[in-house]
């Protein structure tokens, strides 16, 4: 007996030691299976939202670039207008011409107006009996001073203030001068409704755009629209206090960094938490370029679009594999202690059904997945590592004209057209071996026998370490294709354009050249000659002469002089346009210190201060830049003349993100009233008699600094001194 008792404890001992053993075996397996579970899981959920992110930029590319053509569309509509004959001869064009340009764009525009070089509106479409003056716009001004196409901030329609519009004015100018512009009024709800439909990059996606000055020009929440980004927290912070909630200031600094490389016009995508509603979200941004404004686009998709489906069947798997684990540590535990067949023939049906339950889940998952690629608005097609076709969707077959049977088994390479063969064998080569690959353009031959240029996206498909083919998703860019080649046919024409102008200019130099011949020899002699026989007749019969006889010799000699110091303005004017330019760096402080050591010497006794700033440098022709200083500093010391004490200022200050330099006297001034004749040749302000000179001083200044490339302008009051400014 006593020896049956040990037998059985030791049995039931060992018994133990398998039955834990087995135990730990089980836990040990479920481990593993998990992780390799959830590993496969990670990177499937990564790839497809990289896949995903890369269509939400080209999303977002494809909603900025039909905003870029509807304003282009209207720009070269203005423009056409702006080339009327009519306002080319100073003449508004007829209203129904008008109303035709208007016609084309009814869907996005409230108006297209021509208005005045004074800003006065002359016609307008559609026709209004109320008229306006937008000389004061800040539009108006950006294409009166830069001769080119200018858009401005949103604005409130002058019609109708209830509506928002962005205007872009296209500048009149005849024989270099400005006559006016034309400009429309682009309706912003208008243009959204045209251009910003709700992208298809995801069921729930919404779009938003911003404009360079922060302001939100669409948004799909209406209730944003208008706002600033620091106006809408404001509003989520109310809200989140009357919850008595709190945002997390690490999300939200995040989420103000993301908005504003939106809004600087930066391109990419990017994951973050919404703020207010704590949920993850993919992002895809992209400028809308438009002139002188650059509007930011973004795409916003919640990220549970895309990976919620996958994790949910993924907690399913995990359950069931977690299950099934337990369930065969069980099982064996009691087959182990009871030996009985029905028991593992249990086991057995369970884990058939668990794999069953499995399969099923991972076929829905397959199924959404593929529900995905094929709603998905770009071609998408996947290929095996010898390059045949194992998989293409719908918008492939409907492009290329072929059944999707045509395409299975079948090389790549027979679709490309044969010139591009060499190339995309070597960037699937590439690719194969897992080498980053950028987009590439390449065509094939539809079923019609028409090239349908494409744009390519390609990535390996890696299992494991391995690469098992290559997945591929290409954009339709025939339109765009075609628009290249007719903007380098525009291009070729330009071209043409500035060469014969060239040639005009050239021929137009070399008759300013025979000009300025003539007007040095053939003009002093005879000029010469009158002076010289007055000179004469003063000096030999004056005692023959009575006073006013000797007063009109005086008079024909200053006339003389006068024009001799006409004459050599003329030519010094004619010369700033035809020397040869040769830039380097300039220190202007010293020139002006030079310039003003010159005119204290010429005239000692007047009391005047100098401020130079010191250090100003610039690049350009040292000669010019000190012949345009010089007239400035010249005009500076001539009407400053009287003041007791005067004070005349050189310096440079920031305008609109342009450094310009600057001339400041304390004289007598001007009225601002007359201040676009102050750079036109002849023209003065003040009588002669108070001040000489010949009118010619300010017009090579502006000539000057225009072949610098820069812009000059005055600033005055009267009896208050002036300011005249210039940048190169």
């Amino acid at each position: 007996m006593k020896k049956l008792d040990c037998s059985l404890r030791t049995l039931r001992a060992s018994g133990q030691i398998r039955t834990a053993v087995l135990i730990l075996a089980g836990g040990l397996v479920t481990v593993i299976l998990l992780a390799l579970l959830y590993g496969s899981h990670v990177t499937f959920e990564r790839e497809l939202t990289a896949t995903f992110q890369r269509h939400q930029l080209t999303t977002a590319r494809s909603l900025a670039f039909g905003v870029e053509e509807v304003f282009a569309e209207v720009e070269d509509d203005l423009r056409g207008l702006a080339r009327h004959k009519g306002l080319l001869l100073e003449t508004a064009p007829p209203q129904d011409e008008i109303d035709a340009y208007y016609d084309t764009h009814t869907d996005i525009l409230n108006n297209i107006t021509v208005v005045s070089a004074e800003g006065n509106a002359i016609t307008r479409s559609p026709k209004t009996p109320k008229k306006h003056n937008v000389s004061k716009w800040p539009e108006f001004l950006g294409a009166k001073d830069t001769r080119k196409p200018w858009i401005g901030e949103p604005a409130k329609c002058v019609i109708d203030p209830t509506e928002t519009v962005v205007r872009i004015f296209v500048p009149v100018v005849v024989d270099g001068r400005f006559n006016g512009a034309t400009y429309a009024s682009i309706n912003l709800k208008k243009l959204w409704a045209k251009c910003m439909k709700r992208p298809e990059a995801g069921h729930k996606s919404l779009c938003w755009v911003v404009a360079d000055g922060g302001q939100l020009l669409h948004h799909t929440n209406s209730e944003y629209v208008g706002l600033t980004w620091e106006q809408i927290e404001d509003r989520w912070q109310s809200s989140v206090i009357a919850k008595g909630q709190e945002i997390d200031d690490r999300i939200e600094q995040l989420e103000r960094r993301l908005r504003k490389r939106v809004r600087d016009g930066q391109e990419g995508t990017d994951e973050h938490v919404n703020a207010l509603e704590g949920i993850e979200e993919l992002v895809a941004f992209t400028p809308i370029r438009l002139g002188n404004r650059t509007y930011g686009l973004a795409v916003v998709t919640p990220k549970s679009e895309i990976s919620g489906p996958i994790d949910a069947h993924a907690k399913v798997t995990y359950g069931l594999m977690a299950g099934l684990a337990l369930f065969c540590v069980a099982g064996g535990y009691i087959v182990y202690r009871g030996g009985r067949a029905r028991i593992l023939l249990a086991q057995e049906k369970k884990h058939a059904d668990a794999l069953r339950q499995s399969s099923e889940a991972l076929h829905a998952s397959e199924k959404q997945y593929r529900t995905l690629i094929e709603n998905v608005h770009d071609g998408v097609y996947r290929l095996d590592p010898q390059g045949r076709f194992t998989f293409v969707n719908d918008l492939v077959v409907e492009r290329s004209g072929r059944p999707r049977e045509w395409f299975i088994g079948r090389s790549y390479l027979d679709v490309i057209v044969p010139e591009d063969r060499q190339r995309i064998q070597e960037i699937f080569a590439a690719t194969m071996h897992g080498e980053p690959t950028p987009p590439y353009q390449t065509a094939y031959r539809r079923a019609s026998g028409d090239v349908l240029h494409i744009e390519v996206n390609s990535s390996p498909l890696v299992e494991g370490d391995e690469v098992v083919g290559v997945l591929a998703v290409s954009r339709d860019t025939t339109e765009r294709k075609k628009a290249e080649e007719e903007l380098e046919r525009h291009q070729h024409h330009l071209a043409e354009l500035v060469e014969q102008r060239t040639a005009e200019l050239k021929a137009a130099n070399k008759e300013l050249e025979s000009f300025s011949y003539t007007v040095s020899h053939d003009l002093r002699a005879p000029l010469r000659g009158i002076a010289g026989f007055t000179q004469a007749i003063k000096e030999d019969y004056a005692d023959r002469l009575d006073a006013e006889g000797r007063e009109h010799l005086n008079r024909v000699l200053k006339a003389t002089a006068r024009m001799t110091q006409l004459i050599d303005d003329l030519l010094r004017l004619s010369g700033v346009t035809l020397r040869e330019m040769n830039r380097e760096t300039v220190d202007l402080s010293a020139l002006v210190g030079s310039i003003a050591g010159e005119l204290r010497k010429a005239e000692p006794s007047r009391q005047v201060q100098f401020i130079i700033e010191p250090g100003v440098t610039a690049h350009g022709d040292a000669a010019l830049l000190r012949l345009g200083l010089q007239n400035l500093m010249d005009n500076a010391w001539k009407f400053t003349d009287g003041r007791a004490r005067a004070t005349i200022e050189f310096g440079t200050v920031e305008r609109e993100d342009v450094k310009a330099y600057y001339v400041r006297d304390d004289g007598v001034g001007f009225d601002m009233a007359y201040v676009d004749k102050l750079f036109v040749p002849f023209q003065r302000l003040h009588p002669q008699a108070e001040f000489s000179g010949t009118g010619i001083g300010l017009a090579t200044v502006a000539r000057i600094m225009h072949r610098h490339g820069g812009n000059v302008w005055g600033e005055g009051k009267p009896e208050k001194g002036a300011t005249f400014c210039f940048t190169l």
